[in-house]
């Protein structure tokens, strides 16, 4: 899995803060890069590794206060030499026109995709309430479906990094159950890109972006 983003809200603690404090450091070159899904199949890329002139584009909400088309064209983004059948892309939206857009991308340009509702362009989990995913599988028509929620309330971390991590590693270990909500999600992406990709076998196995 390739993790790709951009560091633009100062304050906002996003998933390379919490990958870094449980050891997933993000990667500095191409090369780290392809260490990272060879050794663990994980790695977490600045976007200006990736695409310096995209990354400069990006950096302009920071001057100007205003998203733009940019901001999708990240989300839409493979790493050169992967074809769109090798792939598949986590995308999250903020707005329902979003959803709109994506639809009309993918009916022109096929390919493997997860198209959700996110929060600040980042994908979540909904514990609580049923979470929409559409998922978009070559030519066919986008195929709704509803991610089952936690039936009771879950113990969760303080919004800050070090506590999720430490929350999240206590999951892995055993130390702590993980919600519900979060077990039914990975598992339907995990089977989203094992029925997907069967037929290519690619290494990379799923981009997502924020």
């Amino acid at each position: 899995m390739l993790l790709h983003g951009a560091f633009q809200e100062p304050g906002r603690v996003g998933t390379f803060h919490i990958l870094e404090r449980l050891g997933v450091a993000t990667a500095r070159t191409i090369g780290e890069v392809e260490r990272g899904l060879e050794e663990r199949h994980l790695a977490a890329a600045p976007l200006g590794l990736l695409s310096p002139a995209l990354a400069r584009v990006l950096d302009a909400r920071v001057r100007m206060g205003v998203r733009s088309a940019a901001h999708t064209l990240a989300k839409l983004m493979l790493p050169g030499g992967v074809a769109t059948d090798a792939a598949c892309r986590l995308i999250s939206v903020t707005h329902p026109d979003f959803m709109t857009l994506m639809r009309a991308y993918f009916a022109l340009a096929p390919g493997n995709a997860l198209v959700m509702r996110g929060l600040e362009g980042e994908a979540v989990v909904r514990l609580h309430a049923p979470q929409p995913i559409e998922e978009m599988r070559g030519a066919l028509d986008p195929v709704p479906h509803a991610i089952a929620s936690s039936a009771s309330g879950d113990a969760l971390p303080a919004r800050d990094a070090d506590s999720t991590a430490r929350w999240t590693q206590d999951v892995l270990n055993g130390k702590r159950p993980a919600p519900p909500a979060i077990v039914a999600e990975v598992a339907f992406l995990k089977e989203h890109c094992r029925s997907a990709l069967a037929a290519s076998r690619p290494s990379l196995r799923l981009v997502s972006s924020h």
